[in-house]
């Protein structure tokens, strides 16, 4: 006696929520990178008036663009922990008020080191 097997439907569904995970991932990669090359275009936009404002050298500049950016970092890294541990609502008016002093530090600057701190 010959058996066949039925023909049934193709298991694509399978590897479809692995497909949407994978691009997920891969569309917050680009984001993030836009993002980052976003912010790397601004702070390249404000040099030239760093750099009028306080008459620095080349190297002090970029020391203090570099302290920004890995200020960035470190912060978006804390804040991860923090809402890790606190939760995400209660870090966000905290968020919030660390941007406006940072805003205002930004815009008030005494001196070039307080742009970086």
């Amino acid at each position: 006696m010959i058996t066949t097997a039925k023909a049934g439907p193709a298991h694509h569904s399978v590897g479809a929520p692995h497909l949407r995970h994978v691009t997920f991932i891969a569309a917050t990669a680009a984001l993030g990178g836009f993002l980052f090359g976003y912010d790397s275009a601004v702070i390249n936009g404000a040099v030239e008036g760093i750099r009028g404002r306080f008459d620095v050298s080349s190297g002090t500049l970029g020391t203090v663009v570099a302290i920004a950016l890995l200020g960035a970092a470190l912060g978006a890294v804390v804040a991860g922990r923090l809402a890790d541990r606190l939760g995400r609502i209660r870090v966000m008016p905290i968020a919030a008020v660390l941007f406006v002093v940072s805003g205002l530090g930004s815009a008030l600057p005494f001196a070039l080191w307080d742009l970086a701190f």
